[in-house]
């Protein structure tokens, strides 16, 4: 207490104690702020992402990226499609402005989105969407507001394999998720049995993923006598429907072929929600345009899901941006376009599809017994090699082709400059 009074009445003193409480506080709090983080742990690495940065590195002339989902010319560069850099260009000598789009993207856009899903020939079945940030932030705006709004059972079933981030946006989206079997890894095809098995034993009111064509990984997608064969079972058993149409136009070149899937869901009555992305078919990677859709029953019931979707966007990322959907726009409202544009997705499914054959032709030439049968079975961008994660690496760390460690190639990725290396380099590793 005498030390205390004595400091007290003494200015310089009480300036000094003051000053080294604050010290010490501050030292306190800089200790404590520093223990916040201290246990995270890292998160999940993204595959693809660090094969992607691997082969930047490479030196090798003869290096092949196969691990990156996204178009190639036939000389290995990004396609931007004649048809888009008319849009952009239409969308400049009409001097726009950047203001603000709306919650959910125009109507205009909309229309055009539902249309390319469903066909001229369900247009008036109620639905609502939403422009949303490409495929994956459709998916995941849509995954937050059924778990918010769905009265069912809150519990996914997703192929086993499917892409990588499925199952974290589900999950991370407060959904339950569990797998289906797909893929039959040793007869290199789709697990039709399996899968008939496992969609008989859903629990009612529970929710499935489909991707609409062009499965990723596998490139395996049911025949549509095998849709209308699930679609029975899931009627069933009212199971909401799920469906990530990302690939559309590359599983046989034809919008509305590929789209079969939707449109049937939708005429046998299914509940559907399904989840939209013109990164591969406009090649609009960077752009990120997408979208999703509810298929409802009445206008009530829409209006509360489109006011839901609508929070959701706005709690993640405001509004959704508009160059991307200004060219979708442009293209649709342009009748010489769209079809140039049509023209162009058949030309990227039928140069993805003359690599597979170019390239099963050169593995028999390089004297190969193995089966490669699938190569050509399978549909869309990917071909899922069934080689093992050492054959992978074998290709990786001795011949500079970069590849999925489960044996996913992007064939994307094949061209006429690099096929008769690739041949090589899979029939040594694999002889």
């Amino acid at each position: 207490m005498v030390r205390l009074s004595f400091i007290l009445r003494d200015p310089l003193k009480l300036k000094q104690a003051a000053a080294q409480t604050v010290i010490v506080i501050y030292v306190a709090l800089n200790l404590l702020s520093t223990q916040w983080w201290k246990d995270v742990p890292l998160g999940p690495p993204d595959i693809i992402l660090g094969i992607f940065e691997a082969h930047k590195l490479d030196n090798n002339p003869n290096k092949i990226d196969l691990s990156v989902g996204a178009y190639r010319d036939n000389f290995g560069k990004p396609y931007v499609l004649p048809s888009v850099i008319k849009a952009e260009q239409n969308i400049v000598d009409k001097k726009l402005d950047k203001a603000v789009a709306n919650d959910i993207g125009s109507e205009f856009f909309r229309q055009v989105m539902f249309r390319l899903a469903v066909g001229d020939d369900l247009l008036d079945r109620p639905h609502v969407s939403v422009q949303s940030v490409s495929g994956s932030g459709s998916i995941k705006i849509a995954a937050e507001t059924i778990s918010q709004l769905y009265k069912g059972n809150k519990l996914i079933f997703i192929p086993n394999p499917s892409w990588a981030y499925h199952a974290p946006i589900f999950r991370l989206s407060g959904l339950k998720t569990e797998f289906y079997r797909y893929y039959d890894e040793r007869n290199h095809e789709l697990d039709h049995s399996g899968m008939m098995t496992d969609l008989t034993h859903l629990p009612n009111n529970s929710i499935i993923l489909f991707q609409m064509v062009g499965h990723n990984p596998t490139g395996a997608d049911p025949t549509p006598n095998q849709w209308r064969e699930i679609s029975q079972i899931l009627k069933d058993r009212n199971i909401l429907i799920f469906i990530d149409m990302a690939y559309q136009g590359f599983g046989t070149g034809c919008l509305s072929t590929d789209a079969f899937p939707l449109k049937h869901f939708i005429e046998e009555g299914h509940m559907v929600v399904f989840a939209q992305s013109f990164s591969k078919n406009m090649g609009l990677y960077s752009v990120r345009v997408g979208g999703v859709t509810f298929m409802i029953r009445n206008e009530e019931e829409g209006k509360s899901i489109l006011e839901q979707l609508k929070h959701s966007a706005l709690c993640m990322y405001g509004q959704p941006p508009i160059h991307g959907s200004q060219i979708v726009e442009e293209i649709f409202r342009c009748p010489e376009l769209k079809n140039n544009w049509e023209n162009e997705v058949k030309m990227m499914h039928k140069r993805i599809s003359s690599m597979r054959q170019v390239l099963l032709d050169k593995l028999h030439q390089n004297g190969s017994s193995r089966d490669w049968s699938h190569l050509m079975k399978q549909k869309g961008m990917f071909f899922y090699s069934g080689l093992s994660v050492e054959q992978c690496e074998q290709l990786i760390n001795e011949h500079s082709i970069y590849v999925v460690k489960n044996g996913r190639m992007s064939v994307c990725g094949i061209n006429e400059h690099n096929v008769d290396y690739l041949a090589h380099c899979l029939h040594k590793v694999t002889k």
